[in-house]
């Protein structure tokens, strides 16, 4: 991934050097005048800073004044070819990364019409409601699998604490295109376990496509619209109800993290648990790619989280759910 994130870097460069951007060595660049220049949307301003930081944090860059004023330090020129080969290489050495390779070009490919409002973010990357771009980023590579089997078997260990006595009840938040689901509901299956499977999401597309692809394997499940952000019970949660609670990569896409996890502390009874996975540092690939989505931005506590990302370091965990009990 060290070498993902390197593609991703000169692949970034690339695309800003399309447009021409001023980034002359020895010359000072304001990210606002070139956002204005450009007519970056104000919804992507972020998204673009974000950008410049990721220069300076490759030594391309050095900030000025910390209100978007850069001195341009030694930048590489990197023409198409250049991309072509770091992509072919990498995808060679390292297959598994296909995937995210594919993502991140088809992502930066479209930059500037996404950035200037001509392109929605959710066409190119779901390209007619289809998931098969974003698939690959949460199974079938080395690192979501093994976040992915450390959930499974959070939940299976406590699954074996009621189970058999009586039902269990399951409830996963964000379930998504089902990358963390599938090895869960393979596991629960195979356990024999009494359970009710509860398969929400905040959008009905992914709650569609849960019920196609899983909902027809796995009789013990239920799909419901959750927004975790908001007040569970008018949704038509029962508070306190679930025994296991299962949160991958999608609390941080809320936006407040103090209210987020009080939402998920009334779901669970008072034997229950919360199996967490989430990223704890900023990462190129995730900027590139998921920040185009409006999601990524919807956060108003930026003392929690990592600087130009949604994402809270392992400290900023422990201080959360400290707060929170």
């Amino acid at each position: 991934f060290i070498q993902l994130s390197k593609y991703c870097d000169f692949l970034l460069l690339h695309q800003i050097q399309l447009k021409d951007v001023c980034l002359q060595e020895s010359s000072e660049v304001d990210m606002h005048f070139v956002a204005q220049d450009v007519g970056i949307e104000a919804k992507y301003l972020q998204l673009f800073a974000a950008f410049f930081d990721i220069f300076e944090r490759n030594d391309w860059l050095e900030s000025v004044d910390q209100r978007g004023l850069y001195k341009v330090l030694d930048i590489p020129v990197v023409k198409q070819e250049d991309i072509v080969a770091m992509r072919e290489a990498l995808v060679e050495k390292y297959p598994f990364l296909d995937g995210h390779v594919h993502l991140v070009t088809t992502c930066a490919e479209s930059y500037w019409p996404i950035l200037i409002g001509e392109t929605a973010a959710t066409e190119i990357m779901f390209p007619g409601g289809s998931n098969d771009l974003v698939e690959p980023m949460y199974k079938n590579n080395p690192l979501s699998d093994i976040f992915n089997e450390q959930v499974t078997g959070v939940t299976l260990e406590y699954l074996k604490k009621w189970s058999p006595k009586r039902k269990v009840r399951i409830l996963e938040i964000g379930a998504g295109t089902g990358g963390t689901s599938a090895n869960v509901l393979k596991a629960i299956a195979e356990s024999g376990a009494d359970v009710t499977y509860i398969y929400t999401d905040v959008s009905s597309h992914f709650l569609a496509y849960g019920r196609k692809t899983f909902g027809i394997h796995y009789p013990f499940m239920d799909f419901a619209l959750l927004d975790v952000g908001k007040e569970v019970s008018p949704q038509g949660f029962r508070m306190h109800s679930f025994d296991i609670v299962i949160a991958a990569n999608v609390l941080h896409t809320t936006q407040t993290m103090d209210v987020t996890l009080g939402n998920v502390a009334s779901l669970i009874n008072g034997d229950g648990i919360v199996v967490i996975n989430e990223l704890t540092s900023f990462t190129i690939f995730s900027t590139m790619t998921f920040g185009l989505l409006d999601g990524w931005w919807a956060f108003d506590d930026p003392e929690n989280r990592i600087k130009g990302s949604p994402l809270l370091s392992p400290l900023g965990w422990k201080d959360l759910l400290r707060r929170v009990g």
